[in-house]
């Protein structure tokens, strides 16, 4: 563990720091784009969460994803969005179709298209 750390370290330092700085910016601009979206599927269906709420729920949310429990966070993310929804005063079935369509939006609708990437990029000849 002590070497694979240090190989790690040796070779982030390889990277120069304008890399480090574009990855982090490209990185914080994504979770941005995703909260945007979350933002806009509870204002598709007409909740109006306090953005501090949304906000709040969505970094509880990334930071619960980060345990390693479900593949892509399924259902620990659905549970705690819906949750925060629900306490900040949205009803129930409204906060679920807002919080699926928002996971339907930003995970699963990916898949498909990240298949057929991978796909063609497994053609022969390409």
């Amino acid at each position: 563990l002590r070497q694979s750390l240090h190989e790690t370290l040796v070779f982030a330092a390889l990277v120069p720091a304008w890399r480090w700085a574009v990855v982090l910016s490209l990185a914080a601009l994504n979770w941005l784009a995703d909260l945007l979206c979350l933002l806009a599927c509870l204002h598709a269906l007409g909740l109006n969460v306090p953005v501090p709420v949304v906000g709040a729920a969505y970094l509880g949310a990334q930071i619960a994803r980060q345990i390693p429990g479900t593949a892509a966070g399924i259902g620990v993310i659905e549970a705690g969005l819906i949750l925060a929804m629900t306490t900040s005063g949205a009803p129930a079935a409204a906060a679920a179709a807002a919080v699926l369509t928002y996971r339907l939006l930003s995970c699963w609708i990916l898949l498909p298209v990240g298949a057929a990437c991978w796909s063609l990029l497994r053609t022969p000849g390409r």
